[in-house]
């Protein structure tokens, strides 16, 4: 379950959200964009709540994605995938689109299928993280 497409703009929604799935399905954990609303909630749930990245994916400079719309918002060169995770490693922040620095704390890292150097960009996530591994197509 992502719910990152929902924008937690208020606590309301994110806390009942959060109060229906651990009453629901209180075994299932929250996958949700590092830095958004619900993963701060998510640290007074039950729940385990998990904050995802994008590697292939320009960040603003407060923590949100650029849209898919706008000139660079998915990154494709494999070389910038590289050097975000050598950032996250050595600085523990990423770069955003207008070159400043912006802390993210993810506990996993995803990278889309729909650009023609996903491939690539996994490869090279494996050669620095050789314990990382893939799952299949989410299923939305």
């Amino acid at each position: 379950m992502v719910p990152s497409t929902i924008k937690w703009t208020r606590t309301t929604p994110g806390r009942a959200y959060l109060g229906l799935i651990s009453r629901r399905r209180p075994d299932l954990t929250i996958l949700t964009r590092s830095g958004c609303g619900l993963s701060a909630l998510g640290e007074t749930s039950t729940l385990i709540v998990q904050q995802e990245a994008f590697l292939d994916r320009a960040y603003r400079t407060i923590g949100t994605l650029v849209p898919r719309g706008k000139p660079g918002a998915v990154l494709q060169n494999p070389s910038l995938v590289l050097d975000r995770i050598r950032d996250s490693q050595d600085r523990g922040a990423w770069r955003s689109i207008d070159d400043c620095w912006i802390s993210l704390d993810p506990d996993t890292l995803c990278v889309h299928g729909d650009t023609s150097q996903a491939v690539a960009m996994l490869t090279q996530l494996r050669t620095l993280h050789p314990r990382a591994h893939a799952d299949g197509p989410s299923r939305r």
